[in-house]
């Protein structure tokens, strides 16, 4: 509800339900999902261990009006960004060698690793999308800091920062409602990427079965 990422449970098991070499694929899609979604929850406990979950907490900000601890987030947000973006990078890379190396059939290999291409392909555009989405929800709460710093006037009541002018308040709520589109736009991401991976996985099953 104010925008913030939240992790995603993994899978309760790797053991594919199928045998057969429908079931080695099917193993190696679950890995690749699996070592997915850990890297995002990996980082999203990064990001909450330096108090982002926290930076517009009412509570914090009242023992931060000179807003340095802000901005020190803010910095140390950017650089585990980054971190994680370059780590997701090889880890797609280091798939496609893992991908490589599946021991299949010569004649369901070549369908499996052209399958595999175009399905990585897909998801490495897209998971760049999610990380561009992911730093513009960085720069919006770097702008609310910003704005806090120089501001005419603000105060906190309870958990709400009012502001002593109007046009103030709409800015806020306006990097707010970035904030929250954008936190939308990569659960519709993460959401399609699922069901196209589960779409993957079916279309080679029946291939294979053929």
């Amino acid at each position: 509800s104010q925008g913030l990422p939240a992790r995603i449970e993994r899978s309760a098991t790797l053991i594919p339900t199928a045998g057969g070499e429908y079931g080695v694929m099917e193993r190696f899609a679950k890995q690749f999902i699996d070592r997915i979604v850990a890297e995002r929850n990996d980082y999203l406990l990064e990001m909450d261990a330096i108090g982002w979950n926290s930076l517009l907490d009412g509570k914090r900000l009242k023992g931060d009006m000179a807003l340095s601890e802000s901005k020190v987030v803010i910095k140390r947000a950017k650089a585990i960004v980054d971190k994680y973006e370059k780590r997701t990078a090889a880890l797609l890379e280091e798939t496609r060698a893992q991908a490589n190396a599946v021991n299949l059939s010569k004649s369901n290999r070549k369908a499996f690793l052209t399958g595999f291409e175009e399905g990585l392909s897909e998801s490495a555009s897209q998971i760049d999308e999610l990380w561009m989405l992911e730093k513009h929800a960085v720069q919006q709460f770097e702008k609310i800091i910003l704005l806090l710093a120089s501001s005419k006037g603000w105060v906190v009541q309870g958990e709400r920062i009012l502001f002593y002018r109007d046009d103030e308040l709409d800015r806020f709520n306006t990097h707010v409602a970035n904030i929250q589109k954008i936190a939308q736009r990569q659960e519709q991401i993460q959401t399609r990427n699922r069901a196209a991976a589960l779409r993957r996985l079916e279309s080679s099953k029946t291939a294979l079965q053929r």
